[in-house]
């Protein structure tokens, strides 16, 4: 069911944008490929079975999604939320930025948790053509959030492959050729630092890979809130390993 209307200043809502609600049912299960399940493994992710994401994703629409328009600023806004966890993506329809995505989130939860409110968000934005014909980038955004206990996998698996990893110097904090950005895209794509968004766009035969990352920063291990984690996987506490960045990712696939 797909209703349509004018937003009213009283909602809050700017006046000229256009406020739809979608409401639809679908079932989708994946079953991750051998070498998807290979590298998300918990031996190259970051360690025992309990920080790894389970391997199936069983996805069941049943999350409205509210979908708002905003031709002044030439953007569509995709918005959803349940259990305290709100998320928005912004489409850009200027040609400068045609083919992006923004991804915003309020979600003091772990990312796996995330999976119904972002599935039934990308849902509708294969659903329109206008948009999954050109669709290639996803900005993330940045990895760790500092004000979160939980929902920071992306930034803790990366410390723990750059703890692992030839290409980062732990004792100096920096790579051990070229720069960090290119040092943090490649360690991150090199153990799948991502497994949740991997799955996520395979059930919508799609492939998402990291493609960028700038702003990176760098930590000593024990001032990271996942310290202990880190320790049990043999992290010392004076080295120093990136942590986050703002990353991007290259959508494929199904076009």
């Amino acid at each position: 069911m797909r209703t349509t209307k004018a937003v009213c200043s009283s909602r809050g809502q700017e006046k000229g944008a256009i406020w739809y609600t979608s409401f639809r049912f679908k079932y989708l299960l994946v079953v991750i490929p051998a070498l998807a399940i290979l590298i998300s493994s918990p031996a190259l992710a970051g360690g025992s079975s309990s920080d790894a994401p389970s391997r199936t994703f069983i996805y069941q629409r049943a999350l409205p999604v509210e979908i708002i328009e905003h031709p002044e600023f030439m953007e569509k806004h995709f918005a959803s939320k349940t259990d305290g966890c709100a998320i928005r993506w912004i489409v850009y329809k200027a040609e400068v930025n045609s083919g992006v995505i923004k991804h915003l989130a309020n979600c003091p939860t772990p990312l796996e948790s995330q999976y119904s409110i972002i599935a039934a968000i990308l849902d509708e934005i294969v659903s329109d053509e206008s948009i999954a014909n050109v669709f290639h980038t996803l900005f993330w955004g940045r990895l760790f959030q500092a004000d979160q206990e939980l929902g920071n996998e992306m930034a803790f698996r990366l410390a723990l492959a750059a703890h692992r990893s030839d290409l980062w110097d732990s004792d100096k904090g920096k790579p051990v050729t070229g720069n960090h950005n290119e040092a943090v895209v490649k360690i991150a794509n090199q153990v799948m630092i991502y497994p949740e968004i991997d799955r996520l766009f395979t059930g919508f035969h799609r492939t998402a890979r990291l493609s960028g990352a700038e702003k990176v920063i760098v930590k000593k291990a024990d001032t990271l809130p996942f310290f202990e984690r880190l320790k049990k996987h043999g992290v010392h506490p004076e080295e120093i390993l990136p942590v986050d960045a703002m990353v991007w990712f290259a959508i494929s696939g199904n076009k």
